[in-house]
């Protein structure tokens, strides 16, 4: 049977590739039910993205799930092998809660798994079987490497041996170690991995070594493996127009409106990365200084770190309080001192936390109210509001307040006081994953220039 490829979407010749190569590299095609017993998942949730999963309860009366995860199905069916080697490859969907969305969404993965003996040969193996992936979908990818091996004089050196093997193949230009790539340590147990392509703003493919994934489901083989995520590669064709030679040498700054951005623009501009034209009086949002290769642009602060996450701009620079509260998926890599002051539990001066109550909770940032007080194994009731909040106590709304404190002043006149501190906030200076993985250099020069100036 003839099929015309005309008629498949990008991501869908994507998958036929890539199921082709694991297919000519020796691995066996591995499929799978979308089903899984919830069971399975309820016990290892510190191994899942997130603990939403979907539910349902079947014709007998188990309780079913739509799977969440891959790796763990894999690593549950397949028979314990720890004296060979198993080499599968799988198609298949996931299902899990979208953060820009906070609803579920179908997530395609196209993967490979290596089970059994896994030593420093099949980890060679694996990654540069990742980079074969990239290189059929582009000529401009990379992949970064860490690890989250315990700490010690020999902690590190199945990564050392791997990279030393792996800057001596075919792949060895696109392989760079990265310190600040992060990996779950509850799931992994050595080397990590992330694939990216230029123009695409997330990475595309991720992997790494998982033994104590298969320790935790009572299996003795060892195992690595990494999935590509294709239905981020949709719009391949319209990144790699996008990120063109003439661009790649540029960096995209995303500057928060107000007070604060005229301050931060003063520190790149005494760092070297001067635009004249921003200072022009008038109602443009857009910036370049060509001889500089540095392009601004004017966004509202708390949608800096969006425009970040999402590629439209390489770096740019915004408040901890949002990188705390909304936990973007980007590097932050200079603390730029603009902007100090506190986020701050306040409260009446005659308040006094009672343990046996659920404590009330009012904030504008509701996430961070609620990761502090669970690191307390603290039960709060949160009180989500916009404007003004230090009323809310003084009118019996909530017992507390969850807010930025900078000077005080406007606690004092209203008869609070700071019951405790959270964290320090200034201006932070962050970057995209993949426009770190490809602009490595300019943004770290970047970051260093105006995080000594910021100082």
């Amino acid at each position: 049977m003839n099929i015309n490829d005309n008629v498949l979407q990008n991501n869908e010749k994507i998958i036929y590739a890539l199921r082709e190569l694991y297919a000519s590299r020796g691995y066996s095609r591995y499929a799978m039910s979308k089903f899984e017993e919830y069971d399975l998942y309820a016990k290892n949730k510190d191994f899942l993205v997130s603990d939403n999963v979907i539910t349902f309860t079947d014709t007998n009366g188990k309780l079913m799930a739509l799977k969440p995860d891959v790796t763990i199905s894999i690593a549950k069916n397949t028979r314990d092998i720890p004296e060979g080697v198993r080499r599968i490859y799988y198609s298949e969907t996931v299902y899990r809660v979208s953060k820009s969305t906070d609803s579920f969404r179908e997530i395609m993965q196209t993967g490979v798994e290596c089970l059994g003996d896994v030593g420093t040969e099949e980890m060679v193996g694996v990654i540069e079987l990742a980079a074969e992936s990239l290189s059929l979908l582009s000529d401009s990818y990379a992949i970064d490497l860490s690890t989250v091996a315990p700490a010690g004089p020999d902690g590190d050196e199945p990564f050392r041996e791997v990279l030393a093997r792996l800057k001596k193949g075919p792949y060895a230009d696109r392989f760079r170690v990265n310190p600040a790539l992060s990996g779950d340590e509850n799931y992994y147990s050595g080397i990590v991995f992330k694939g990216y392509l230029a123009g695409i703003p997330e990475a595309v493919l991720s992997g790494g070594r998982y033994d104590r994934l298969m320790r935790k489901l009572g299996r003795s083989s060892k195992a690595a493996g990494f999935a590509v995520y294709t239905d981020r590669l949709e719009r391949l064709d319209i990144a790699a127009k996008k990120d063109g030679p003439a661009d790649a040498d540029w960096i995209n700054i995303a500057l928060p409106k107000g007070r604060l951005g005229e301050q931060v623009y003063a520190i790149f501009a005494a760092a070297g990365y001067e635009c004249p034209a921003l200072l022009e009086p008038g109602r443009k949002l857009l910036f370049e200084n060509p001889a500089r290769k540095v392009r601004y642009f004017w966004v509202k602060p708390s949608d800096v770190a969006i425009y970040v996450e999402r590629g439209a701009a390489d770096v740019g620079v915004c408040g901890k309080d949002i990188l705390l509260e909304a936990e973007p998926d980007v590097y932050e890599l200079a603390d730029l001192g603009a902007g100090k002051c506190r986020m701050a539990i306040a409260g009446p001066k005659t308040y006094a936390d009672d343990a046996e109550t659920t404590l009330r909770v009012a904030t504008k940032f509701p996430n961070i109210a609620k990761t502090y007080y669970r690191s307390k194994g603290r039960a709060i009731d949160v009180i989500k509001l916009n404007g003004s909040i230090e009323i809310a106590p003084l009118l019996g709304l909530s017992d507390v307040i969850c807010d930025i404190v900078e000077t005080g002043k406007t606690l004092r006149e209203n008869d609070l006081e700071v019951k405790e501190e959270i964290a320090a906030i200034s201006a932070r200076f962050i970057a995209n994953k993949s426009a770190y993985t490809f602009k490595t250099d300019a943004i770290c020069r970047m970051a260093e220039a105006v995080g000594t100036t910021g100082r």
